[in-house]
């Protein structure tokens, strides 16, 4: 800009900055002035965007003078100015940055950027809270600005442009159009040229994800009970990064691997300290791992998650439960919190919106929210969940507050969406049967061993789990007593007050019943008719006295409470049990909130949580399987830096014992499966072995990998110092960029193991790995079933059995094409793979509905053939329709 009188021009410009990826709030960070220069008639002022030194924070009253959480001051009084800033502008929206920017404007602070007192003043200070407020400010990629746009340009041209009635002869209205046609048209222009770039940005935005690494959790007592499996974990024993995160887990320094393995025989092995040969050995001893699968983790921004799992998972999810941030930067949420408001409701309403494909028709979506963001949420709910699908609202009472100087606010709430609003959260137990004579005899039986009634109706659920295939209809039995359980004594009929008294015989023996003393709870028509003829009625061991009356689970319905208590503290007691720090994760859910909804939802269904947060919902899934011999899966999208030092230790240590205190396991758990008095019950047993642990692309990744035809080339030919000259690129269109990976992932499948991703980093342009293998899956929307690699004629192949969200067979054959084969290869290729998977697997290749490879390839009798590359090109970029339409 240029002030007045100055004879001049001023800039401000950014030397220095450096912004989380992705939607991380990360440190909070600051214009800090970092100098001036002169360059010719302009003076330029310099800014570093950076977090503040914690002397600077301490000068400048950020709470507790730590950068590394969010400035906790800015909606307080400023005490270092009685209240107030100084100045009448307001220059900054975060006070900490006001406070900095006055020190710099008077003189006080940073003299190496001094504002000459000639330029001082009113018009200075406009300018930089001008400056400041504009780079601050929320930003979303807009895929439909072009249209939005241009509704706007018609709506100015229409009613701001247009003054017809002041043009009274032809003349004046000729010129009026001609006026108003040639800003119509410049306007248009400008809009193409603005809309291309924001449709570009869209584009690479709402693309699937690559899968750049690809980890596994595996329970060490699980793999060494498969065959080949126990040299494997001998080997994990004797691996020092492992043992030296093994002991950082269970909180001991002073065992070997080995010793820890004797004590602790349920520590996963974590892959990522091994080679690509010993994953796949481990991987090997599996013959489904899908079925065994406990999990999955994404290390990635949740939107890139949804967008890349949604093949493989769409309509298998059973529950959704989510803790969004409430936007109030109160909660040191990882993302971006106090985003404006309209920004918040578009960051949900997109991951709303496409978490919605997720569900199945039984299934469920749970969110928390508190009172300032709870109409906005519900209002995003209503249009993701359309035609009365948000069916209720909970109101969790999480809290005591007995301040009398305030209103006490003691609830959040907890939204409820369904896929079908026909179903509630708990009418999926009407899927559920059992035969009635078998599970009478295993109740009776249960009964005759004297045990409480708690106990025999767990291990009933246990029972009926393990037997689903021949147990028929599941029933619940409530009393006829008011007092409880029988107890072999006359207690048992403890009478109804003021009941019913009449003649009830039994159905078998025609003899009379006893009548309880102050008669039955029910009229006698309807015992008559409900119950006695229907064979509702369940006997005591006399036959003449009537203890419980049975209910099958499809006429059962447990109400999920619209009011409920638990305290809101047993989230942080959790994560100090697990790691001896009552801080390790400030405010993270309690594991009894998302038990106590997911049993309202179907114990072999997935649970999404793309909130991931500390891990609260992986926890609380394994646990409830273990409660209740459930084969529940988590997925869990967490993109915070905390992933690698929460999140998976978090889901390791409930792997390795259900029980911690003080940061280390409980020396009272029994690991031994042999211990329990109730065979094939153990936790051990009843946990899934095995957590998938996925990092992915993101965004600023993909910007950064854009690539012009001639830098591809040059990479190619190893000229690396051209490839990365330029290499800023954020608005290059499709045409210049369409060599590029990111739109012609095809070229990576000519050598699949060795594909990668260039990067932009300080340091220059940086190759990073892909994982195709996985990536592939993703695509494709298959999932893991068994895996091994060989090699046939010199070239290295992986071939996975897989299975689709239909449970569809098929198989996937990834190998090297460089160079490229000779055409008779083709025909050797296929007698050797028929061979091979015969051999490995006793299938033949007729097994599969759909073999899939990269490039080409020769079927020869009659098997169904795809390519993956243009299909795996086809998903990647498919847009989505939730952000295009909406």
């Amino acid at each position: 800009f240029k002030p007045e009188d100055a004879g001049g021009e001023v800039r401000f410009e950014v030397v220095a900055a450096q912004q989380e990826k992705d939607n991380v709030k990360g440190a909070k960070r600051y214009f800090v002035p970092a100098g001036k220069a002169q360059d010719d008639a302009t003076l330029v002022f310099r800014f570093e965007y950076r977090p503040l030194a914690e002397a600077e924070a301490k000068k400048y009253d950020i709470k507790g003078g730590k950068t590394n959480t969010a400035d906790n001051g800015e909606n307080g009084n400023d005490s270092a100015n009685g209240g107030h800033d100084s100045g009448s502008l307001q220059l900054a929206p975060s006070k900490a940055q006001n406070r900095l920017l006055r020190a710099w404007l008077d003189g006080s602070d940073f003299k190496s950027a001094a504002v000459p007192s000639a330029l001082r003043g009113a018009a200075f200070d406009k300018h930089v809270a001008r400056y400041v407020r504009r780079q601050t400010s929320d930003f979303f990629v807009h895929p439909q600005l072009g249209p939005f746009l241009e509704g706007e340009l018609d709506y100015f041209l229409k009613n701001e442009f247009l003054q017809l009635w002041d043009r009274e002869t032809p003349e004046a209205l000729a010129r009026e159009r001609a006026k108003f046609s040639i800003v119509r048209e410049i306007g248009r222009r400008i809009i193409a040229f603005l809309h291309q770039i924001e449709d570009f940005q869209a584009r690479l935005f709402e693309k699937r994800k690559f899968i750049l690494k690809t980890d596994w959790l595996v329970m060490a007592s699980a793999l060494a009970a498969r065959e080949g499996g126990k040299a494997l974990v001998e080997k994990a024993a004797a691996n020092k990064q492992q043992v030296a995160e093994w002991r950082g887990w269970v909180g001991d320094d002073s065992l070997s691997g080995k010793k820890l393995l004797e004590k602790f025989p349920h520590l996963p092995i974590h892959t990522v300290h091994f080679d690509e040969a010993f994953v796949l050995g481990v991987l090997g001893c599996f013959e489904d791992i899908e079925a065994e699968l406990g999990g999955v983790l994404v290390h990635g921004e949740n939107y890139a998650a949804l967008r890349t799992l949604e093949p493989a998972y769409r309509g298998s999810v059973k529950c959704i439960y989510i803790d969004p941030p409430y936007n109030t930067e109160k909660d040191e949420f990882a993302y971006k919190d106090q985003l404006r408001h309209a920004s918040w409701c578009s960051m949900l309403e997109h991951r709303a919106a496409t978490a919605s494909d997720f569900l199945g028709g039984d299934g469920c979506l749970f969110s928390s929210i508190d009172e300032k963001e709870l109409g906005s949420l519900k209002e995003i709910l209503r249009i993701s969940f359309p035609d009365g699908k948000l069916v209720g609202e909970l109101v969790w009472r999480n809290a005591r507050d007995n301040n009398p100087t305030r209103l006490a606010i003691e609830h959040e709430y907890v939204l409820i969406a369904v896929a079908d609003e026909r179903k509630s959260p708990q009418e999926w137990k009407s899927r559920l049967s059992v035969a009635k004579d078998l599970i009478l005899t295993e109740w009776e039986r249960l009964k005759l061993l004297g045990l409480e009634l708690d106990d025999i109706q767990l291990q009933l659920r246990a029972f009926i789990r393990d037997n689903r295939e021949i147990v028929g209809e599941l029933a619940r039995y409530r009393f006829l007593d008011k007092d409880g359980p029988y107890t072999g004594s006359e207690s048992v009929h403890n009478p109804h007050p003021g009941g019913y008294r009449y003649d009830v015989k039994h159905p078998v023996t025609k003899k009379p019943m006893r009548i309880p003393a102050n008669g039955y709870r029910f009229p006698e028509q309807t015992m008559r008719n409900d119950y006695v003829k229907t064979d509702r009625l369940i006997y005591g061991p006399d036959e003449d006295r009537i203890v419980k009356i049975k209910l099958y689970l499809k006429e059962y319905t447990a109400p999920l409470r619209s009011v409920f208590d638990m305290d809101g503290r047993l989230g942080a007691y959790a994560m100090a049990r697990l790691f001896d720090d009552l801080e390790k994760f400030k405010n993270p859910k309690p594991v009894e909130l998302i038990k106590h909804l997911l049993g309202f939802t179907p114990y072999d269904g997935n649970v999404l949580d793309f909130f991931g947060g500390s891990g609260t919902t992986a926890q609380a899934t394994l646990e409830l399987n273990r409660e209740d011999r459930g084969t529940r899966k988590f997925i869990l999208a967490e993109q915070a830096e905390y992933f690698d030092t929460v999140v998976l230790p978090r889901v390791a240590k409930v792997i390795a014992c259900p029980e911690w205190k003080d940061g280390k396991p409980n020396d009272e758990v029994a690991m031994n499966p042999a211990v329990t008095e109730a065979p094939g019950r153990h936790w051990s047993i009843c946990t899934l072995p095995l957590v998938k642990v996925l990092r992915i692309e993101r965004y600023e990744d993909s910007l950064d990998a854009l690539e012009t035809r001639d830098e591809y080339e040059a990479r190619r030919a190893g000229m690396r110092e051209m490839a990365g000259a330029d290499y800023t690129l954020r608005y290059l269109l499709e045409e210049e960029t369409r060599g590029s990976a990111l739109f012609a992932p095809g070229r990576l499948f000519e050598a699949p193991f060795s594909a990668q991703l260039p990067v932009y980093t300080p340091g220059g342009v940086k190759l990073v790995p892909v994982d195709l293998a996985e990536s592939t899956l993703a695509m494709l929307g298959l999932r893991l079933v068994r895996v091994f690699e060989d090699t046939f004629e010199k070239r290295r192949y992986r071939i996975m059995s897989t299975r689709t969200r239909d449970d569809e067979l098929q198989l996937v054959m990834l190998r090297d094409l460089t160079p490229a084969p000779e055409n008779k290869f083709w025909e050797r290729e296929y007698r050797w793979l028929a061979k091979t998977v015969e051999a490995r697997w006793s299938s033949k290749l007729s097994t599969y509905a759909r073999i899939w490879y990269n490039g080409d390839t020769m079927l020869l009798d009659g098997e169904t053939g795809s390519s993956i590359d243009a299909e795996f090109a086809r998903v990647m970029q498919e847009r989505d329709p939730h952000a295009t339409t909406g």
